[in-house]
């Protein structure tokens, strides 16, 4: 099957392990990402200050091809171990948890993977394409400023499941899988502190709280400069108070803070709210990825696999491994 030139859609875990795998042996891979980075949600901001990992606090390694991974990346000082100290926490009374997990993080922020993997292949950020166009055998893609990218044989769809049924619509049947899935949104909101709260551990699971976890910034390798502490709201309040103001989200969650730690904590210097729309999926389809062998397009990411970044790796793998295969037959 003629497959010698491919988009991607979407820059994160998924989206760049499936383009890093094709560039090997396909011709021409392109990866568009409609924001100024590689990330998805393992994006890190950064301020003057500090940094913060925004979307994923953390990643396992369970199957023997990630941890074969992991191992290299720790080599090249991309990812390293959190030996943080981790509680559950209710209404400020603190339980150690000995879970024996061991829990990597990117360096010098969570996306750090991503931005090496998006080198090995063409990353076009800032573009957010909107629809795709069949002429013949090949496909076009319309972004937001009517721009026309292609032609390309194939095109793969590396974004949240709302977004990816929206993009597979020439094919129903994989609309619908793809809607099928549903996702949760998450407020974020991350608290900078010049000076160190000493609140007695690096992170922590909340019990009867609209926090549901809470973790240090700084107490992760290769992190420098203030306390950042960022609280992950839960899945619940963040969808009944999407349309919420994010200064409302921010002194709400400044409450619920004080009261997680039983403590009346200061002011912070700098506070910063985020939505994630689509942060976690309840019900993946655990099937790799998703294809349509005659119009050559498909999908992958967390929610085809497993709803963590070992499974938008996975699901990258698993994508490439199909798109190779169909290129040979």
């Amino acid at each position: 099957m003629s497959i010698n030139s491919v988009a991607i859609i979407g820059a994160g875990m998924a989206g760049v392990t499936c383009a890093s795998r094709l560039v090997l042996e396909v011709p021409e891979v392109v990866v568009f990402e409609q924001n100024p980075k590689p990330g998805g949600r393992m994006t890190s901001i950064v301020f003057d200050e500090f940094q913060c990992d925004l979307g994923a606090q953390y990643f396992t390694a369970t199957s023997d091809e990630f941890v074969a991974h992991m191992e290299t990346w720790e080599d090249e000082w991309l990812v390293d171990r959190w030996h943080g100290w981790l509680v559950e926490l209710e209404n400020g009374q603190a339980m150690t948890r000995d879970d024996e997990v061991v829990r990597f993080v990117g360096r010098p922020g969570m996306d750090a993977i991503v931005e090496k993997l998006g080198e090995l292949c063409s990353v076009r950020c800032g573009v957010a394409i909107q629809t795709m166009e069949r002429s013949g055998k090949q496909w076009y893609l319309l972004d937001a400023e009517g721009h026309r990218h292609g032609p390309f044989d194939a095109v793969i769809s590396a974004v949240p499941a709302p977004a990816a049924r929206r993009l597979l619509a020439a094919s129903p049947k994989l609309a619908i899988e793809a809607g099928s899935v549903e996702v949760q949104p998450n407020w974020i909101v991350v608290l900078g502190y010049s000076e160190p709260l000493n609140l007695g551990f690096d992170a922590a699971n909340l019990v009867d709280s609209d926090i549901t976890w809470m973790a240090n910034n700084a107490s992760k390798p290769g992190r420098e400069g203030w306390d950042v502490w960022l609280l992950q709201v839960g899945n619940e309040w963040s969808a009944q108070n999407t349309e919420a103001d994010p200064e409302a989200v921010v002194a709400h969650m400044l409450k619920a803070f004080d009261q997680a730690t039983g403590r009346d904590n200061p002011a912070p210097d700098l506070v910063k709210a985020h939505l994630w729309q689509h942060s976690l999926v309840v019900n993946p389809l655990a099937c790799g990825h998703l294809y349509h062998e005659k119009l050559q397009i498909g999908a992958c990411g967390d929610w085809c696999q497993a709803s963590r970044v070992e499974g938008a790796f996975q699901s990258g793998v698993s994508m490439a491994e199909r798109l190779l295969a169909e290129r040979e037959s």
